[in-house]
């Protein structure tokens, strides 16, 4: 056989076997680059707290409306406190706190309604109302729905349940059940990591183009030594009883077609019984066909099969909770637009959740003294409600809070 010929004019190169000394560097390396980059990405993640993790520092606008209101609160004197208050999601911000001063025997409610408002935002609440204010209140209006106990896992890492708003206020995620500082550090830790927060920081600095638009959660006017409040300046998201700015407006721009509108408009006023409300007609029937609304971006925090146990006890712990300090309690069943009931009523187990949540909420009702009115406003025929006034499927605008509040009212005065 004719040995090989090696023509080429470059030197072999002769790989030498690896020795622990070199595995060795090759792993510190390693690590060093990982913390490194790691710790470029929480510090771009401080820079821009995008979710108000990390106190006033930040790059950007942040509002969180409950830290907003924690702090308000904190800085009223004693005398000054409100003796009533309106908990649950944004479902519940356009409810009146003044509308609840005039028709129900207390002197001053505030709305500590917050978006994404759920089971534990409840407990955290009435805990530092009653806790950190040291305040015993005469009434809770909790406003519930379905997806108050649904298992929405979309949260940060170890801490999943929860919404990372709520996790960002300190004052009321001391409260949360899996709750622990070390454990908190360490979800905020990793979720700077995470793609979503990257994804979010990049967003949030083109929308910005890099530049430094930093406000405080809420801001507070100067005062002078004569103002016994704090003063809250124009561009808090809130007003001085809590009522969000935005939920506020009695004008709301049709966010469905012409068509379909007229469909509720005709429809509703001939609902005069639970079977007519769960009952589709033809016309009602073309409309959740027409998909004008869909149900991709609801499936998250929709409860599937069954609410969440876990949720319902929390729920059950926050009335009991209530009851032993004395303050009387009212349980709303908050409705959507009746389009998108609808949509529900027709694809998810929505009907079953509402006779669930309302036998569990006369379970309640027996259980507790405190509880002295569970009112189902699930449907807006249940209130001679109007579909028009409506901001999207879920938010009612003032109109419709303030029929749902004089029927509760007048429900409160026949019990009494």
């Amino acid at each position: 056989m004719t040995p090989l010929v090696d023509y080429s004019k470059e030197p072999i190169a002769r790989v030498e076997p690896a020795t622990p000394r070199d595995a060795r560097r090759f792993l510190w390396t390693m690590i060093v680059f990982v913390l490194i980059v790691s710790a470029t990405l929480v510090g771009f993640s401080v820079l821009s707290n995008h979710y108000g993790y990390f106190g006033p520092a930040g790059q950007f606008e942040f509002l969180n409306g409950r830290i907003g209101k924690v702090e308000y609160l904190q800085q009223l004197p004693p005398d000054d406190l409100p003796d009533a208050y309106i908990m649950g999601s944004s479902n519940m911000m356009s409810f009146q706190s003044g509308l609840v001063d005039d028709l129900l025997p207390v002197r001053r409610t505030f709305n500590l309604a917050a978006f994404w408002g759920r089971a534990e935002d409840l407990w955290a609440w009435s805990n530092f109302v009653t806790r950190d204010l040291q305040s015993q209140p005469k009434l809770v209006i909790l406003g519930i729905e379905p997806w108050t106990f649904a298992n929405d896992q979309r949260g940060p890492p170890l801490m999943s349940k929860y919404r990372r708003r709520l996790l960002a206020t300190p004052a009321l995620a001391k409260y949360l059940p899996e709750y622990h500082p070390l454990r908190w550090y360490v979800s905020t830790f990793m979720d700077s990591l995470t793609f979503q927060s990257l994804r979010l920081m990049l967003r949030m600095s083109l929308r910005h183009r890099f530049s430094h638009v930093a406000l405080p959660p809420i801001g507070f006017d100067p005062v002078d030594d004569t103002s016994p409040v704090p003063l809250l300046a124009d561009r808090s998201p809130f007003l001085e009883d809590g009522t969000n700015r935005g939920h506020a407006r009695r004008e709301a721009e049709p966010f469905l077609p012409e068509e379909i509108n007229g469909i509720y408009n005709q429809a509703v006023p001939r609902m005069t019984s639970e079977s007519d409300i769960l009952r589709l007609d033809a016309a009602r029937r073309l409309a959740v066909d027409s998909g004008h609304i869909r149900l991709d971006d609801a499936v998250n925090f929709l409860p599937g099969d069954s609410m969440d146990a876990e949720d319902l006890q929390l729920f059950d712990r926050t009335i009991e909770y209530l009851n032993q300090n004395n303050v009387e309690v009212v349980i709303l069943m908050l409705p959507v637009h009746p389009y998108f009931f609808d949509v529900l009523l027709a694809h998810t187990r929505h009907a079953q959740h509402l006779d669930d949540l309302r036998a569990h909420l006369k379970q309640l009702a027996d259980r507790f003294p405190s509880v002295k009115l569970v009112f189902d406003a699930s449907h807006i025929a249940r209130f001679d409600g109007t579909p028009d006034a409506f901001f999207d499927r879920y938010h009612m605008t003032p109109d419709n809070s303030d029929l749902i509040l004089r029927a509760i009212a007048n429900e409160w005065n026949k019990a009494r």
